[in-house]
């Protein structure tokens, strides 16, 4: 899984307005009935984070990414923010685009 390349696509997503972030907002995020959704967790999100986020995706049936070597920081990068521990990704081709990096695409 190429994280860097995730992160670019994740800033793009930031660019065009079409992610979520936040606790509300990713709640909001969850629980809105769309099609396709994702969620991009850092590898340091706490652990209560972390199993919060889990325990609704997976409720909800919603795919979800755990990053393995980039954190907060990092992800807070990608969409020009101070501290982000998740994000949620509005954008129906970047969500194919990072899905298809995590099973091996583009190494």
């Amino acid at each position: 899984m190429n994280e860097d390349k995730i992160l670019t696509l994740i800033g793009f997503s930031s660019r065009a307005n079409k992610f979520a972030f936040g606790k509300e907002g990713l709640r909001s995020y969850i629980s809105k009935p769309r099609k396709h959704k994702l969620v991009v967790i850092a590898s340091d999100a706490s652990k209560n984070t972390l199993k919060d986020l889990m325990n609704k995706c997976s409720h909800y049936g919603i795919k979800y990414v755990l990053l393995e070597r980039k954190n907060k920081l990092d992800l807070a990068k990608a969409v020009g923010k101070i501290e982000v521990s998740a994000v949620g990704i509005e954008d129906e081709s970047i969500i194919k685009g990072i899905i298809d990096l995590v099973n091996g695409g583009d190494n």
